[in-house]
C-alpha cells in the first residue's frame, strides 16, 4: 500500500512533528486496508479532527493487485 500525503495531514501547530507521524504510523497499522474509502475516512478523523485542521488535506491510498486480484505486498 502507498499512501502519499500532504502536511496539512500531520502538521499541527504546537504539535511535535515527530509524534504526529508516529500517531498517523498508529492508525494506519490498526486500520482496516480492505475498504480503503472507510480508511481514508478513518485517518482523516482520528488524525485530524475537522476542529483541529488549519490546512487543507490531500490523502491518495493506492493498493497494487495482480491480475487474480490478489493483492502485492
Amino acid at each position: 500500500m502507498l499512501l502519499p500525503y500532504t502536511d496539512g495531514l500531520v502538521e499541527t501547530p504546537g504539535t511535535d512533528l515527530d509524534d504526529s507521524l508516529a500517531a498517523l504510523a498508529g492508525h494506519l497499522s490498526a486500520a482496516d486496508d480492505r475498504d480503503l474509502s472507510g480508511l481514508i475516512g478513518t485517518l482523516l478523523v482520528r488524525v485530524r479532527p475537522a476542529s483541529r485542521r488549519t490546512d487543507d488535506i490531500a490523502l491518495l491510498v493506492l493498493r497494487i493487485s495482480d491480475t487474480e486480484g490478489r493483492t502485492s505486498v
